[in-house]
């Protein structure tokens, strides 16, 4: 089964309700590239222990604040597929990142037009797993990565269980 054929697959499953793990998604996404879903991986770390030091909704041990660190500080660095595509990627992150901190931000208020922003800002993360798509396969194969990324990556919840889950905090 080619890498196509895999996405094609795990778009029918997620279509017909089932989950799809995220590490299983990401290798179908970045065609076997080892190096890019490496690089998504230990992207997902970092993002993990930042968001859950930010948000402090999370308890996080030492064990998952050092995998995250780890993550950041000597696996990215070390990844030959960022040190080869970092001039690309990096502005995509930095925009990513900076619609999370807005998102984050926005989600203080009580006005609901900017809860419904922050809901959908913070998934501008997604975008990286789409950029990789194109530096590893092309304009078509991001394209076809894309919708399925943003379905298995993105929130889960609608923004009214976005807006109740922010009343808890």
């Amino acid at each position: 089964m080619n890498f196509e054929q895999r996405v094609n697959e795990i778009r029918e499953r997620l279509q017909a309700g089932e989950m799809v793990g995220k590490g299983e998604f990401v290798i179908a996404a970045c065609q076997g590239n080892i190096h890019a879903a490496n690089f998504l991986m230990d992207l997902g770390e970092v993002l993990e222990a930042w968001d859950n030091l930010v948000d402090g909704d999370k308890d996080m041990d030492a064990e998952a604040i050092s995998k995250g660190f780890w993550a950041a500080l000597v696996s990215l660095p070390l990844n030959g597929f960022f040190a080869a595509n970092c001039g690309y990627l990096v502005p995509v992150m930095a925009g990513a990142f900076n619609a999370w901190e807005d998102s984050n931000e926005l989600a203080r208020s009580n006005d609901l037009e900017d809860l419904g922003r922050a809901h959908v800002m913070r998934d501008n993360v997604v975008e990286i797993v789409c950029q990789v798509a194109y530096l590893v396969g092309g304009r078509g194969w991001m394209r076809k990565i894309s919708p399925v990324a943003r379905r298995i990556m993105g929130a889960r919840e609608n923004l009214e269980e976005f807006i109740e889950d922010l009343a808890k905090e």
